[in-house]
């Protein structure tokens, strides 16, 4: 058993260093904090059991059993887009980011080995759940805190934030992610608009936000992340 173990350690291990060197650098990932994090992080432990062996592949992988759930299911970027956009948002170790729609928690891991604070938020009790089971087991190296949106939205007010990461598709920023940010501060997210994507980086200055295309993205309703105008996601 210890030797079957070892083995697919190995291959994941593998798996990750192959998804760094041979997708994320060669498309302009260059970051060595990412980079270092991205191979650090187990996502193979963050999808679906049955997709774990193609969990390094540049896909969208769905986090449950999508027999099962459905209706519901939630799906990890792919780890280019996830990376390029992170990146965009030029998170350092002095960054404090509000990360949205938690998902399984993977990209709240990933930004708290980079970042000095983080807070995850998302509607679904469920999924924070997880994501905070994830955490636990995977023993971060800072404390992350999860809220659930509206609970985050109503008592927040003092929160301020370098980089709010948008976990998908988002075409209308909810005045309270706006009100959020810090002077100077960015927020990426995919908008698809027309049937075409495209990451997108604001920077907020003297109170507005200032829009930047950064690249096409292959996405569909997989990476949908849907809020009302009170900012819930639904």
């Amino acid at each position: 058993m210890q030797k079957l173990e070892n083995l697919g350690n190995k291959y994941f291990e593998k798996a990750r260093y192959n998804m760094v060197y041979n997708q994320l650098v060669p498309n302009g990932v260059t970051d060595k904090n990412i980079i270092d994090a991205m191979l650090k992080v187990f996502r193979h432990k963050f999808v679906d059991n049955k997709w774990r062996d193609v969990a390094y592949v540049d896909s969208i992988l769905p986090i449950r059993d999508t027999q099962t759930f459905i209706d519901d299911n939630r799906y990890l970027m792919t780890p280019m887009v996830f990376a390029k956009m992170l990146q965009a948002g030029e998170i350092n170790s002095n960054s404090t980011v509000l990360d949205v729609g938690v998902n399984s928690g993977y990209s709240s891991i990933i930004i708290s080995t980079i970042a000095q604070n983080v807070v995850a938020i998302d509607v679904d009790r469920r999924i924070l759940k997880t994501a905070l089971g994830h955490v636990l087991l995977m023993h971060a190296e800072k404390k992350i805190e999860f809220y659930v949106t509206m609970e985050f939205k109503h008592n927040s007010d003092g929160a301020r934030f370098d980089l709010i990461f948008v976990n998908g598709i988002l075409n209308q920023i909810p005045e309270f992610l706006k009100s959020r940010l810090l002077e100077n501060g960015r927020l990426t997210l995919i908008e698809k608009k027309n049937h075409l994507a495209q990451a997108v980086k604001y920077v907020k200055h003297r109170g507005n936000l200032i829009r930047e295309v950064l690249f096409n993205v292959d996405a569909d309703y997989r990476l949908n992340v849907y809020m009302d105008l009170n900012g819930s996601l639904v």
